[in-house]
């Protein structure tokens, strides 16, 4: 590059030598014309033009190495381009102008060449198409899709401004760190929010509610008999009656209520923006379904189920309140024979209602 601003400027130094030598070659020769000096009049005319003739020759000289110092650096890029391990492509308006080997192969094409006059959107769902440094899901040319991360600069391509984008698949990435995420807030034998998801989901919901005066609820769940099925059965078969329990929990809630495995078989259900009405209706619907026998191994065991249920605000305004008068209430349920469900009142004291 700074070769060729080098040559640019000779070339306009030279434009301005030439205009200077015409302009000096006419005073000369009104000079020499004005003595009589006819002869020397017609060699400086020669001379004038001789120098002319050489800086022409010169700027054209110039001009090609100009020109195919431009050719060698594009076919430098293009090497470039066509060479990185990475998926390289450029568009003009959105429509494809140019895919490099690796963004032919990344899209599943034979052929980088099959793009060409494509709309990149064809092949990467922008959001309101609009292109950003952002990660977004891409589809193959056999339909399946995949997620990219890409990075996109505004340069000139054959003489037409363009948009560069560098892309890279980032499935495997993003899987991982869903994978991770699972393992940090999913319970891993029920598939259900484990305690630490449960309790931020907690913790948010606390603060909507004092922000929107809401109220809500926080249910705590034993299983009645539990601990007779995993004597009687096995583990394998206590695991197993688990699992079925936390599909039919889910069944009984709400869409907008989150099911949380807590310790064993305890569970925490939040139900937001409830009433004592909708609490009892849930938990009659959960206490109906779980005392139905189960199928473990060819052999029925049967469960039932004792609940404790803490509102907001009435019952604690902290997720360690309310978990303890939640609790506090499963335990009361227990006490009264089972197989039921009891409010806490007032913080103190409890509601029974079968």
């Amino acid at each position: 590059m700074k070769l060729f601003a080098s040559r640019m400027k000779l070339i306009v130094c030279l434009l301005i030598l030439i205009s200077l030598i015409e302009i000096f070659a006419v005073h000369i020769l009104i000079h020499i014309t004005a003595r009589g000096l006819l002869v020397w009049e017609y060699m400086l005319h020669i001379a004038a033009s001789i120098a002319e003739i050489l800086l022409v020759l010169w700027i054209f000289f110039l001009a090609k190495k100009i020109i195919q110092q431009a050719l060698e650096n594009e076919r430098h890029v293009q090497h470039l381009l066509d060479s990185s391990p990475e998926a390289i492509v450029i568009h003009k308006n959105g429509t494809l102008v140019y895919t490099n080997k690796a963004a032919g192969n990344l899209f599943g094409a034979e052929d980088s060449t099959q793009f060409l006059n494509k709309s990149i959107y064809d092949l990467i769902q922008f959001e309101n198409e609009s292109l950003k440094n952002e990660e977004y899901q891409a589809k193959r040319l056999d339909g399946t899709t995949f997620i990219v991360e890409t990075s996109i600069s505004h340069i000139d391509f054959k003489g037409e401004r363009a948009v560069e984008m560098v892309i890279k698949d980032i499935t495997i990435r993003k899987n991982q760190e869903i994978e991770m995420k699972q393992l940090v807030y999913e319970d891993s034998l029920t598939k259900l929010p484990n305690r630490r998801a449960f309790m931020d989901k907690l913790e948010q919901t606390i603060k909507h509610a004092k922000q929107t005066n809401k109220k809500f609820a926080v249910m705590f769940l034993d299983l009645d008999g539990f601990k007779q099925v995993n004597d009687s059965f096995g583990h394998e078969s206590g695991d197993y009656l688990l699992q079925q329990v936390s599909r039919y929990l889910e069944m009984c809630v709400r869409k907008q209520d989150t099911v949380s495995r807590f310790a064993g078989d305890e569970f925490l259900i939040l139900l937001p923006e409830v009433d004592k009405d909708d609490c009892a209706d849930i938990a009659k619907r959960i206490i109906q379904q779980l005392s139905h026998s189960h199928s473990m191994d060819g052999k029925k065991a049967q469960v039932t189920s004792s609940i404790g249920i803490a509102m907001y605000p009435e019952n604690g305004e902290s997720s360690k309140q309310l978990i303890e008068q939640a609790d506090q209430g499963m335990y009361k349920a227990k006490q009264g024979g089972k197989n039921r469900f009891t409010f806490v009142s007032g913080g103190m004291g409890d509601e029974e209602v079968s």
